[in-house]
């Protein structure tokens, strides 16, 4: 007659006890529950389960590890501390799980630097890229994310930054490119790469580095206005667009005969010729031209019939200016080109630069 030795076996199913507990409310993924921080267990959405094992006699303590994300909940464990006893397992640890909210997820591409973003009362400093979560909203709730500080040398813009919550995370993509700066402080010459280009002039004003009147000190870019004819243009260095979406933006004040002196934005793509900003397919976004300069009254202006900034500025103002689509991989000069005719200048006329920011 056979006989089995079931006694290792006995000893195993007298040795081992589940923790039986019941979910309710789990809508989000992530969630990690722990028992004395050692074993873990990843419920899915829509689970009301889950099991650990444990040796008879032992303490339990289940906790959350992780809570719930996409949509962010809450879960709290209730009678979630004891000790197995005797040979019934443990039924009773229970789990309830409640929506907080929706993420709004900012999704930083290119980042080189630290930048600042906010969503309402709510603010992030940022400072690498991936996916940067503000705190949950409920649906129906407003967002609006924006950057309200700006990385070193680099422009960063948001895409699709402001709604209203649904039942669903939200992903803003931000994206960033690079910059070159000139503030023309180094010294009271020209920076390595600038030129002047003499396009009509007579006399000789041009171009230059100067210490009198610089939106920031010491320095800035000025031309000074003449009572000869005056066609002159500052020239940047060569550069490399990598991005889609470039930009300008610098600071200027100018005081110009209106009508008749005034001064202009220029722009070479590669080896190609000069043209106006705009007539190139670029955009002005803040203080761009004032007025057309008159092609009329006998004495052509070198800018005539051409829009400009003409008359009084009042002071530095801020320009921005889009520069054309689908430049990345190419190379591009800018030049700031001022005009006066012959028939005498405004008082104290001409043009001062500082600040040039190239977001590229």
């Amino acid at each position: 007659m056979l006989s089995w030795d079931t006694s290792s076996t006995q000893a195993g199913l007298d040795t081992e006890r589940k923790i039986r507990g019941t979910i309710s409310g789990l809508a989000g993924s992530g969630l990690v529950l722990t028992n004395l921080s050692g074993d873990e267990v990843y419920p899915a959405p829509g689970d009301t389960s889950f099991e650990f094992r444990i040796g008879k006699g032992q303490g339990y303590a289940v906790t959350v590890k992780s809570p719930p994300r996409s949509p962010v909940q809450n879960c709290v464990v209730a009678n979630s501390v004891g000790t197995s006893s005797g040979n019934e397992d443990v039924t009773n640890v229970v789990v309830v799980c409640t929506t907080l909210g929706f993420t709004v997820n900012a999704e930083v591409h290119d980042l080189m630097g630290s930048m600042a973003l906010s969503n309402g009362v709510d603010t992030l400093v940022v400072q690498r890229d991936g996916l940067q979560a503000f705190p949950p909203l409920r649906k129906g709730q407003s967002y609006a994310v924006t950057i309200t500080s700006q990385p070193s040398n680099q422009q960063c813009t948001v895409t699709g930054g402001s709604g209203v919550m649904d039942e669903a995370d939200v992903l803003v993509p931000i994206r960033c490119i690079d910059s070159f700066v000139e503030g023309f402080d180094a010294s009271q010459v020209l920076p390595a790469g600038w030129k002047v280009a003499l396009i009509t002039a007579s006399g000789s004003t041009l171009w230059h580095v100067s210490n009198d009147g610089a939106d920031s000190a010491p320095n800035c870019a000025r031309i000074a206005g003449a009572s000869t004819a005056l066609d002159t243009a500052l020239v940047s260095p060569p550069i490399a667009i990598v991005g889609d979406n470039p930009q300008v933006k610098f600071r200027h004040t100018y005081v110009a005969e209106a009508g008749y002196d005034g001064a202009v934005l220029e722009i070479q793509i590669d080896d190609g010729g000069w043209a106006d900003i705009v007539a190139a397919g670029g955009s002005f976004s803040s203080a761009g031209y004032t007025g057309m300069i008159s092609s009329g009254f006998g004495i052509r202006p070198p800018l005539a019939g051409r829009d400009a900034w003409t008359g009084n500025s009042g002071g530095y103002v801020t320009t921005v200016a889009n520069l054309p689509p689908k430049l990345a991989g190419k190379k591009v000069n800018l030049r700031w080109r001022w005009g006066n005719d012959s028939s005498g200048t405004t008082a104290g006329s001409g043009w001062r630069i500082d600040n040039i920011a190239i977001y590229r």
